[in-house]
Parts: C-alpha cells; structure tokens; sequence
C-alpha cells in the first residue's frame, strides 16, 4: 500500500487547528489499516462538521473506491484534483474510478495525465489508432410472409392490388475506436444488411411475386468531444447505401361489359404491364447529443434531421440515465424523443433497466413504444428504414466479460410492425361508369432478432 504521508495543513482560517489536526491524524491511521469502512464514516461525519482539507478528501475518495461506490470515489477525488492534489496516485484512483462509473471520455482523459511509465503498466497495448474493436452479427426472423402473402389483394372486384413482404435478413456490424486526443473519441462503424424481400402484385385475381434480396451498406462516425468534467458533445453522421431490383406494374386499360336489363356491369378486366426496376437510395442521419453527468445522474439533449426512403425526419428528445445505487451495478435509463416526418409528429418512449447479475455477467431489459417510422436512436447509430412501422420494440442484452480486455454480448430484439397494402374499391361516376379508386388498408407482422458480439479494448 502507498502510504499517503501527513503535511501540515494550511489557509483554512474558519477550522480549528485541533480540530484539523485530530481529523488528520484519525483518518491518516484509519487509512493505513485498510478500515475503509470506518474512514468512510468517520470522514463524512468531519465534513459535516465543516471539516474539510484536502487529504481527507483523498483517503476518502479511494476508501469508496475500494468498497466498490465509485460514483462518490469520484466526487472526493475530483474535489482533491481541483484544489490542486495531481499525484499519480490520485489520478491512477481517479481513472479507475472514472472507468468503473462508466464515464469512459473523462477517464481517457485522466489516463493520459499519468506518467507514460505507468500508463504502460495499466495498459501495456495502449494504442490510440486503435483503441477499441467491435464486431456485431445476427439474424432476424420475420412472419410476414407466413402471415400475409395469402391475402386477397385486388379485393372482391379483382381491380387492382400490391403489398411488399419483409422477409428474413442477416446483419452485420464492425467497427473501432481512435483516441487521437485526450478529450477526443472517435468512432467508426460499418453495417451491412441483407433483407429478403417479396414483392407481390394482384390484378383480375392473378397474383405476380418476385422475391428479391434488398442490401444495405452503411457507414457511420461519431465523435465524443469531452468539453469538461462529465460534459461530452457528441456529434454523428450515417450514411446509408440501398439497393434493390423488383417489379412494378403500369396500368394499361379496362375492358368491360354492361348488362342493359339490370344497368350493371356484369365483368371488369384490368390489364397492366409488369417491368423490373432498379431502385438505389441514399439515405443520411445527422445527430447531435449533449450529456453531462451529475453524481449519479446523467442527463442529455439530442436531436437529428435525416433524409429517409424519400421523405425527410426531424428529432429532438432528452434522456436520463439514474445508479440508484450509487454503483454502476444497477441502473435505469429513460429516454422521450419526438419524432417529426410529413408534419405529423410522434412521442417515442424508451425505457431500460439494467445491472450486474453475476460476477462477469450483466444484463439488461428494454422496451420502446410509439410510432418508429424512419426512426433512430443512439446519436443516429441504429437507424430504423424499414418503411413499415414499429409500434411497440422490447427485449433484452446480455453481456459477459471475460477480462478487462474482452467482452462477448448476445441480444434478443422482438418488433411489432404495422404495414400498409394498396388496393383498389370501385364507385361510379355521374355516367354510372366504374371508378377504381386507391385505398390502403393495414396489416402486422412481427420480426424477432438475435445478435451476437464481441468488443476487443485495448
């Protein structure tokens, strides 16, 4: 153990130097014992009692690191950093504390405030070109296509009909961060997606599919500017790439028959043209977050404007994230954002509850409810382009780590969607001619997603 060694205190005129001395003295021996228990009682007590100097500050804040509440750890140590105490072994203590609370950019930047021999002996790989690996793969399972594809799309009056079915898909996600500065994180990320697509189209009661597989290629940055103790802007782009090839159809003409004794039209044939058409799509999200954390709170504004499947969003929203016990081993985190598309505007609620389970096991319970359409979350990461909308998302994440460097995750993603299909009902007009007119009624399926992850720190 190194031994914090006493110093005469000074420039505090309102404490008694009994008073100062006797508190030195107890807690330096209470220190030196280990009793991190009892320091922590007998020091809060002196604070109480106005007694405040800057070793008390220090023993204090690594007596809470050692009991595992790192969220006050931080307080104490941060208060000893401000007044002036900048030992390696206080900002060693107050890395790790950082670190452990989960406030990964304000524990970069103390990381690199320590000599590099130690910085070599904390992380002897330390690279700031690459400072982290993600690796991300899953698949998703949809019912759309057992649900729906028998639906009588031309109607009763076998006029016209079309529905797009949203099939399976693979996904995957890979990426790493740089530390080029110390106040500064960057983040890179790639995605491709391959979603399994049918297309179908109805007319006179014939039904045309064309299954066909749509990818995605995405390309994503963000970077975590730290601007002070807890305060993090973070600024983010992603750019998406879709390709496709279906069908479509042109309307052609009508033949039809009238019957003179009941003034009725006794059959109606449509005709189209049905061609193949390439489609190609480029799509952005531009996001902005501004998060400060307070003790065991943190809080954040974020807003995005993104240009999806052809019409363009707007979001703002705020979040808060709670450690009720004062320890990162339990934690909620809510999040309200309103979403903007074709001036009408939706409420979108996300809510998680998450924590340590066992050791190296954590988990985490998420739900999210509201109307998702060209919606996305985390700063602009995840981005949701399905043009059908998600009313209701829930499920869970599990997590393992295997040492400080290594983590695997595995995540279950259930989504309750609502499409719309095009079909046609006939009128008459003032002739008593048959009218067809468009009219798009609604359906549900649902997509579960299991994905699974490994993250290399360095």
């Amino acid at each position: 153990m190194i031994i914090i060694t006493c110093i005469s205190i000074t420039g505090i005129k309102a404490q008694s130097d009994s008073a100062l001395k006797s508190a030195d003295k107890i807690s330096y021996d209470l220190f030196n014992k280990a009793e991190w228990n009892s320091l922590i009682s007998f020091s809060e007590n002196a604070l109480k009692k106005n007694i405040d100097f800057i070793f008390l500050r220090v023993r204090l804040g690594i007596a809470y690191y050692e009991t595992g509440k790192y969220f006050d750890a931080v307080k104490n140590l941060q208060e000893a950093f401000d007044k002036g105490y900048e030992t390696p072994l206080l900002i060693e203590y107050l890395y790790f504390s950082y670190l452990e609370a989960g406030r990964k950019e304000d524990a970069d930047y103390y990381f690199y405030k320590l000599p590099e021999n130690k910085r070599k002996r904390l992380k002897p790989q330390d690279n700031s070109f690459m400072y982290e690996i993600h690796v991300d793969a899953g698949y998703g399972l949809s019912n759309d296509e057992n649900k729906n594809e028998n639906i009588d799309l031309d109607g009763s009056f076998n006029a016209y009909g079309e529905q797009t079915l949203f099939g399976n898909y693979f996904y995957l996600n890979a990426g790493f961060k740089q530390l080029p500065l110390r106040w500064l994180n960057v983040i890179y990320s790639y995605n491709y997606l391959s979603l399994k697509k049918t297309k179908q189209i109805m007319y006179n009661n014939v039904k045309t599919s064309d299954p066909y597989t749509q990818q995605q290629q995405q390309f994503y940055i963000k970077y975590d500017i730290r601007a002070g103790d807890g305060f993090v802007i973070s600024p983010s782009g992603h750019y998406i790439y879709t390709s496709d090839n279906t069908i479509y159809s042109k309307f052609d003409s009508v033949n039809y028959s009238y019957n003179m004794q009941t003034m009725t039209y006794d059959s109606l044939n449509y005709f189209y043209t049905i061609n193949n058409k390439p489609a190609i799509q480029d799509n952005f999200v531009l996001s902005l977050s501004l998060s400060k954390q307070m003790y065991i709170f943190k809080a954040a504004l974020h807003g995005s404007f993104s240009y999806l499947n052809g019409n363009h969003q707007s979001q703002i929203g705020a979040n808060f994230k709670a450690f009720p016990k004062k320890k990162n081993t339990l934690y909620t985190f809510t999040d309200l954002t309103l979403q903007n598309q074709n001036d009408v505007t939706n409420l979108i609620v996300y809510q998680s509850l998450g924590g340590k389970l066992h050791k190296n096991l954590w988990g985490e319970a998420f739900v999210t409810i509201g109307k998702m359409n060209n919606y996305n979350e985390q700063n602009g990461a995840v981005v949701y382009n399905n043009p059908d909308v998600i009313n209701l998302k829930f499920g869970g994440e599990m997590k393992y780590y295997f040492n400080e460097n290594l983590s695997a995750s595995l995540i279950y993603v259930n989504e309750q969607r609502e499409k719309n299909y095009l079909t046609y009902t006939l009128t008459k007009n003032g002739n008593n001619s048959p009218i067809a007119n468009p009219e798009y009624l609604s359906l549900d399926y649902s997509v579960n997603t299991i994905l699974a992850g490994l993250k290399l720190y360095f």
